[in-house]
């Protein structure tokens, strides 16, 4: 009998030892990664599902990724990098994930040498607070060894060094970090704007979901560090307002909601946080067209290069021109970030093309907080037809052309065209240089032919052009006429 309960004993001890490894284990629901390096709100599985994996490796419960995927339609989470509080809450509920990490990749430079960064959030979905938060950068040349072997070249190799990096900080026990304490059922609870300047007004608004007596009830307060903002009761029983405006320092403020019962007793829970940023971003502006007497000049078009020295989100931007007397003669706004070229014909909103003259052309820039960031230059717009002469003479059965020029604005390049009566091209000379002089023997016009015709084209380095239609060489009879081209905006990623 003493072996038998010696036996039970022995398979309970070993069951429990098998068991309270998957008991122990916590549920993390890892959300989408947001890409702060590509347009709108972009998304970088290959990081995200690396670290799904190596969670998974570390002895986590990760939730499948269709899970999540599903949670946040069902919830239309359109937004990452970033949860409501009372979406933890749901996460909670539904999904029964004790943790919930959250992340954006702020660099992800695949041009050499590659380069990323992430920054991670593990909230606890017990109180909505974040318990651990982590940002690890790597380059490539950061792991360069002695002689050079196996050295990392690309995003898909120094990628997983990134996620050694970041587990190798995660909590020893994260159970630890699990809270104990039950907290107060709110119902719904949401923070506006989460991103301010020092001044504007800073709104919050939570819905406690249950009633208590009138000889219970407690006051309900928000707090932000050691400052209490009283709050008001509005719209019924359990709904509580507050407004205050934000603190002058930037940083990140934490928002939690302050119960303080008549029993002296006090409940304090992480609702959300809000930024203040009062610094606009870093912005400057190349432009590009042709260079001339010290001005950058329209050739056809101008290539605009806003460049922002540290990456953030932008809301929205805007391009506009003013003419030397401070007119806006032009302007264009678009939501998210900028393009990293925007390519420009010369045209205004109509669609007309500017006139002569010089223009300031503006890039402006705002970010979530509404800080706005402005850099400009100036350009040059000169539209005047090339002045050609042409000298005609006959010498020796030959046909002799001088083609003279003012050489205001230097030639791209020349060309003429020789046909015979019936439209064949007898010949074709070309060049750049002025003066210029063309030989064509008569003895090559067809005997049926009694004229000789043919184009001369001549373009400038600013695109400027002028054609001259020649009816008949001997006579010089010609027409003049400009080509037109389709003018439009136009942007380039």
């Amino acid at each position: 009998m003493y072996r038998c309960r010696k036996i039970i004993l022995i398979g309970l001890l070993i069951g429990f030892i098998w068991i309270t490894p998957a008991m122990a284990r916590v549920k993390v629901a890892v959300f989408p990664f947001q890409d702060l390096t590509s347009e709108g709100n972009g998304v970088n599985w290959p990081l995200t599902e690396q670290l799904e994996v190596a969670l998974e490796e570390k002895g986590l419960d990760v939730l499948s990724k269709q899970a999540v995927l599903s949670f946040m339609a069902l919830h239309r989470i359109r937004t990452l990098g970033h949860l409501e509080t009372y979406q933890i809450n749901l996460a909670k509920k539904e999904l029964g994930a004790k943790l919930i990490l959250l992340g954006s990749v702020c660099q992800n430079k695949t041009t050499p040498p590659p380069a990323l960064t992430l920054a991670l959030y593990l909230v606890r979905t017990d109180d909505g607070r974040t318990i651990w938060s982590n940002v690890e950068d790597i380059c490539c040349i950061e792991t360069r060894n002695l002689l050079g072997l196996r050295e990392p070249k690309t995003i898909e190799e120094i990628s997983p060094l990134l996620s050694h990096n970041i587990l190798s900080t995660w909590p020893a026990n994260i159970t630890e970090y699990t809270s104990k304490q039950k907290p107060v059922d709110i119902e719904s609870a949401w923070l506006r704007p989460l991103f301010v300047r020092s001044g504007q007004d800073v709104q919050c608004s939570v819905h406690l979901r249950n009633p208590w007596l009138p000889s219970n009830k407690p006051m309900v307060s928000l707090k932000i560090g050691e400052k209490i903002i009283p709050t008001k009761e509005t719209a019924g029983e359990g709904f509580y307002e507050a407004s205050w405006p934000a603190e002058e320092a930037d940083g990140r403020y934490p928002v939690s909601l302050l119960i303080q019962w008549p029993d002296g007793k006090t409940d304090v829970n992480l609702i959300d946080s809000y930024f203040i940023d009062n610094q606009p971003p870093e912005l400057d502006l190349n432009i590009k067209g042709t260079e001339l007497a010290g001005k950058t000049t329209f050739d056809g078009r101008i290539i605009l290069i806003p460049r922002i020295h540290v990456r953030e989100p932008i809301l929205r931007w805007n391009i506009l021109f003013k003419d030397n007397k401070d007119n806006i003669i032009f302007t264009q706004e678009s939501k998210g970030f900028p393009p990293a070229q925007l390519f420009w014909r010369g045209t205004n909103n109509e669609g007309h093309q500017f006139p002569n003259g010089e223009y300031q052309v503006f890039v402006q820039l705002w970010d979530r907080a509404g800080n706005m960031a402005e850099a400009s230059q100036w350009l040059t717009i000169k539209r005047k037809k090339p002045q050609l002469e042409i000298k005609v003479a006959v010498v020796d059965q030959e046909l002799i052309i001088d083609l003279l020029h003012e050489k205001d604005i230097p030639v791209a390049f020349w060309q003429i065209k020789f046909r015979s009566a019936n439209g064949v091209t007898l010949k074709v000379s070309e060049g750049n240089s002025f003066p210029a002089q063309i030989v064509f023997p008569l003895t090559a016009i067809p005997e049926a032919d009694k004229h000789l015709g043919g184009e001369i084209i001549l373009q400038d380095i600013l695109g400027n052009q002028t054609t001259k239609t020649i009816k008949d060489f001997m006579t010089k009879d010609e027409e003049e006429r400009e080509i037109k081209k389709a003018d439009a905006w136009s942007e380039g990623f």
